[in-house]
């Protein structure tokens, strides 16, 4: 499929619980719609020629979907992080994001899963993993303008490689 995916097709889908379009040829914005479907917990978007920004800062809490893949896409601009409250599994990989890593990224309570490899992200890592309790499982920031280092515990001492 290709186009552009407009948002009356999808508003409508108040009942969906999981969309995968993965693997086509959409382009353009993502439409807010599909963030605002009050059942969706899974949505795969990735490998398409999406570009733009992830339209959830209109939303007032968090977004619907636990499972959230719009990688090696175009996308683009600041992570929303208010709006992962509810994300289990985050992939972003290979869409044009920069800047620095936010803090409140590592504080999401469900987040078990982060890929954010090939992107534009720059700067230190933000946390001290030796002593912030994360509840992370997969980390993958491969790929990025990250720099410094991280902390290794040995002793039960936090050391830096």
């Amino acid at each position: 499929m290709n186009g552009s995916l407009q948002a009356a097709a999808v508003e409508n889908l108040r009942n969906l619980r999981q969309l995968n379009m993965s693997g086509n040829r959409f382009n353009g914005d993502l439409p807010a719609s599909l963030f605002a479907l009050p059942q969706l917990k899974i949505l795969d978007l990735s490998v398409n020629n999406f570009c733009g920004h992830i339209p959830v800062s209109s939303s007032p809490g968090p977004i619907s979907p636990e499972v959230l893949d719009l990688s090696f896409n175009r996308l683009n601009g600041t992570l929303p992080v208010r709006a992962f409250k509810n994300i289990r599994s985050l992939n972003l990989g290979g869409n044009q994001f920069s800047g620095s890593l936010p803090v409140s990224l590592f504080a999401l309570p469900h987040l078990k899963f982060l890929y954010l490899s090939y992107n534009n992200f720059e700067g230190h890592f933000p946390i001290n993993l030796s002593s912030v309790p994360v509840p992370l499982e997969a980390l993958h920031l491969e790929y990025n303008k990250l720099s410094g280092s991280l902390p290794t515990e040995q002793d039960g001492h936090p050391h830096y490689n």
